[in-house]
């Protein structure tokens, strides 16, 4: 392949210019410019150089095919420069031999371009044969890659092979066996190779068949389809169809043998399902032709022996075609490539079309179009593999309406093994089918249903046992499947059981009867039993199908109801239920006693309109609440039968059942209280007045001292011995803590007026703004301060919130270790109430020298402290921490924290959304 590409690279790298532009035209372009150089050269004085443009078109000659173009064309213009110098004239003032050395080095120029010219053409050349070079050998080196690779190919083919192949010697040894082959036989290769015969493998009857066809096969050369059982290593027993071919030598002499081995185990199955097929069919066919077989018999003793086979074959035929158009199946057979050559009238009658169109593949076409592809798929499968087909496919009908049907086709074989026909039937199962689909629709409805659900014999023995009757009663489907019902049926009701069997038993459908079971555990359950009768296809009761619902809790419920309705009747308060839709339907003796009205006058009133009710919201906006969360709380007011207004504090609960909205509204009388409150109010406000009075009052003198107390100190603290400045400094910190007592003191009675939560507010902010007000503190403690941000978001009155969280910084600036600067920590604490939190706050850590088990709870009580008067303080801040958090619906209290120091906590209870609806 090299040798024969060589010429022709030759010839495609001759001349680059073989791809080039067209040579007529650029041959013309170079003699136009040679002849407008040349009269330009011509025309032009000597000593002025025009000739040097001859260099154009030479470098153009690179363009054409000729390697002899560029030294012919550096001659011409050779040639024609010297022409033009005797043409053109003289030039003033220029030696002859300057123009003389122009035009001898533009000769020289010439002479260089074209050799450079030609040099490159062929380095380019050269170049080129050297890729053509490199291409081929890569080529060769492709095609022996692809030639191993081909090789491999072929000998995994062989090892891997479906079917086994070995090859025998001479005298019948094993010389080579394929992968496949040592799988079925469960040797290794070395096992067998040059140490074994073939015959050794096989069973005694097998080993005399190849001894009479060795010497044969050898003759002749070739054998088909003989069978054989090989033994395996285990002993087991192998049936293969072997193909072979004998080797030889230029002399005609047998050498070896190659042959192909198949397993028909799946085959030699297939025939004795066949033959036992066959079996049932003739036992079918002599049932059903009793009285043809007598005919036959009596035909057969007078006929001649010679004529028998024909009479038999005949007759066989005739019975079969016989037998196949009067079974229901649709019948068909296949040759042994698949296509239809035969299909019984019951074809014809089912599809509408003549038996004609069924042949060849037209059967296949009349399969639904969603069956189609599968079923040709499958069936192309099993023709390549001669084994039997099955399948389960829709068929149209003459009617346009598919039904299913059970489709087989089976391989029949003649004696040798060689397939003659495929026997197709095709038996309607669109019924079974249908009711298959029902069952299990029906069954999982049944599984799925949260009601216990079984049935039971007229004898009282279950039969079928779902999922809910399991968790329902603790009994296992196996524990009473087959066994009496009686099992869950107290001993004092099983007199009821039977009569409620009894009852069915007449086809009565008994519908929730009440009753007691009995779990496996022995507890009691209530329940709530539907029966109904099971017949058979003739309108037979023959067993009872039982639902059963636990309602075990619901009579728990209606009793616990009860008891709740009387303990309701006997209260003092005010509680009365009322529906969403038909309005007051229960009324206590406490409704009677605060409204005045009796219970026949309030039932079936609406209760916004007989006690003339004013809301806090809308009355849409409560039911919304009520159907959101359940619940309502709220102050609403109301009007009495005698017509006074009170005031009430009112607790609404909705309760869904049976399809109606009943709410359980509960009252609370509060006027008087009300009123009590509002007099505490003014009477906090007068005392506010007073404090803030007194405060101021009392803060004026205590200036005064302060002051003249720091003159005195600055001005005559030298003229006081050390006891007297020690008198002075104890008056200076004396009215420094009555100041600050007094402040507190306020701050304190402020806090227990303060306005209720207003806003919701980020923790972090109110955080930020204690840092900002304690700035110069923690500067001057050098505190280490650390937020476990992101704290969470506080309905609070922003004002108290951060005075309690300043309270709490400031006291674990105060309190630290000697020595050591202070280390504070301010993180989220969420307090929960069951499942859910109810409060939430914050907890500020320190290292102090913490609190004492006994002192926990006194710190937090007005002007108790403790430490001793050495530590700066009143003793109201923590009091104030306290008021803080309860006026906010939380707690504070301390707790020790691990490795040394306190934890100190405030809550604030969440926020509620309060909505307020009443009933109709």
């Amino acid at each position: 392949m090299v040798a024969s590409a060589s010429p022709t690279s030759q010839d495609e790298t001759t001349s680059p210019a073989h791809q080039g532009p067209n040579v007529p035209a650029l041959a013309g372009l170079l003699i136009g410019l040679i002849a407008v150089i040349f009269l330009l050269d011509t025309f032009t004085q000597r000593g002025i150089p025009v000739s040097a443009l001859y260099a154009i078109p030479l470098i153009l000659t690179y363009r054409l095919p000729s390697h002899w173009a560029p030294p012919f064309m550096a001659l011409l213009c050779s040639l024609l420069t010297f022409l033009g110098y005797h043409l053109s004239p003289n030039a003033q003032d220029v030696p002859t031999w300057v123009s003389l050395l122009n035009r001898s080095a533009g000769i020289g120029m010439l002479a260089i371009i074209a050799y450079l010219l030609v040099r490159h053409q062929r380095m380019t050349k050269d170049l080129v044969k050297a890729a053509v070079m490199a291409t081929e050998h890569d080529a060769i080196r492709q095609r022996e890659a692809l030639s191993r690779k081909r090789s491999d190919e072929i000998r995994d083919l062989y090892e891997q092979a479906p079917c086994g192949y070995h090859s025998l010697d001479r005298d019948g040894v094993i010389i080579a066996m394929n992968q496949t082959e040592l799988d079925w036989l469960g040797y290794a290769r070395e096992e067998l190779i040059g140490k074994k015969r073939y015959i050794d493998l096989l069973t005694p009857s097998g080993a005399a068949a190849f001894q009479r066809n060795f010497p044969r096969f050898k003759t002749e050369g070739v054998v088909h389809d003989l069978e054989f059982d090989l033994i395996r290593k285990d002993g087991s027993r192998l049936p293969i169809l072997l193909n072979a071919r004998a080797v030889k030598n230029t002399d005609g002499d047998y050498v070896a043998s190659r042959s192909t081995v198949i397993d028909i185990t799946d085959r030699k199955q297939a025939d004795e399902a066949l033959r036992q097929s066959h079996h049932r069919l003739e036992e079918e066919v002599r049932e059903r032709t009793a009285a043809l077989h007598l005919a036959n018999r009596r035909l057969e003793a007078e006929l001649a022996q010679s004529q028998r086979t024909a009479s038999d074959l005949q007759r066989s035929e005739a019975r079969f075609r016989q037998l196949v158009e009067s079974l229901p199946q649709l019948i068909c057979t296949c040759l042994p490539d698949g296509s239809c050559d035969y299909v019984s009238p019951q074809w014809a009658r089912y599809t509408g079309l003549p038996l004609e169109e069924h042949m060849g593949d037209g059967w296949l076409r009349r399969l639904h179009p969603d069956d189609q592809q599968a079923t040709l798929t499958q069936w192309h499968r099993q023709l390549a593999e001669r084994s039997p087909f099955e399948t389960e496919c829709r068929i149209k009908a003459a009617t346009g309406r598919y039904r299913w049907f059970h489709t087989q086709l089976t391989p029949i074989r003649d004696e040798s093994g060689v397939l003659v026909k495929w026997l197709g039937t095709s038996t309607d199962i669109d019924d079974s089918k249908q009711a298959q689909e029902l069952q299990a629709r029906l069954g999982a409805i049944v599984e799925s249903s949260s009601d216990a659900i079984f049935s039971k014999g007229l004898d009282g023995r279950v039969t079928t046992w779902n999922r809910s009757a399991e968790l329902m009663f603790g009994y296992p489907a196996d524990e009473m499947i087959g066994h009496s019902i009686l099992t869950l049926v107290p001993q004092e009701l099983r007199i009821e059981e039977l009569l409620l069997i009894e009852q069915v038993k007449t086809g009565r459908r008994l519908q929730q009867y009440e009753t007691t079971r009995r779990r496996k555990g022995g507890r009691s359950l209530e329940v709530s039993l539907t029966l109904s009768p099971i017949t058979d296809d003739k309108g037979r009761v023959v067993g009872v199908s039982t639902i059963a619902r636990d309602i075990t809790a619901r009579k728990r419920a209606d009793e616990l109801l009860e008891q709740q309705r009387t303990l309701l009747e006997l209260s003092y308060e005010p509680i009365f239920a009322w529906d969403m839709d038909h309005g007051i339907v229960d009324w206590n003796r406490g409704c009677e006693q605060l409204y005045g009205y009796t219970k026949a006058e309030a039932l079936g009133q609406a209760s916004h309109l007989l006690l003339h009710t004013q809301l806090p919201c809308s009355l849409s906006d409560i039911h919304a609440a009520l159907e959101t969360t359940g619940s309502w709380t709220g102050e609403i007011r109301q009007r009495t039968k005698e017509g006074q207004e009170v005031l009430v504090e009112s607790r609404w609960s909705l309760l869904q059942t049976n399809g109606r909205r009943l709410v359980l509204e509960t009252n609370w009388d509060i006027t008087e209280r009300r009123r009590a409150e509002v007099l505490i109010l003014k009477k906090n406000k007068d005392l506010e007045t007073l404090l803030h009075v007194t405060s101021h009052d009392l803060k004026e003198p205590l200036r005064a001292i302060e002051s003249f107390s720091l003159l005195l100190q600055e001005r005559y603290a030298g003229r006081l011995d050390d006891k007297g400045r020690d008198f002075l400094i104890r008056i200076v910190r004396a009215t420094q803590r009555l100041d600050q007592l007094l402040t507190d003191i306020l701050n304190l009675s402020r806090a227990q007026r303060m306005d209720p939560p207003v806003e919701e507010v980020e923790a972090d902010l109110l955080v930020q703004e204690v840092f900002r007000r304690l700035d110069t503190r923690i500067k001057e403690t050098g505190a280490h301060l650390t937020v476990r941000s992101p704290l969470p978001r506080l309905r609070v009155n922003r004002t108290w919130a951060i005075q309690g969280i300043y309270n709490l910084v400031a006291n674990a600036l105060k309190f630290a270790r000697p020595g050591a600067p202070p280390d504070i920590e301010i993180d989220t604490y969420r307090e929960h109430g069951g499942e859910q939190a109810h409060a939430m706050g914050l907890v500020v850590r320190d290292r102090g020298p913490g609190v004492a088990p006994e002192q926990r709870e006194r710190i937090f009580e007005l002007f108790q402290r403790a430490v001793g008067r050495e530590v700066d303080g009143t003793g109201a801040g923590l009091a104030i921490v306290r008021q803080v958090a309860e006026r906010h619906g939380g707690r504070a209290w301390v707790a020790p924290r691990e490795g040394g120091g306190s934890e100190f906590y405030i809550t604030f209870a969440l926020p509620q959304t309060h909505l307020t609806k009443v009933g109709p």
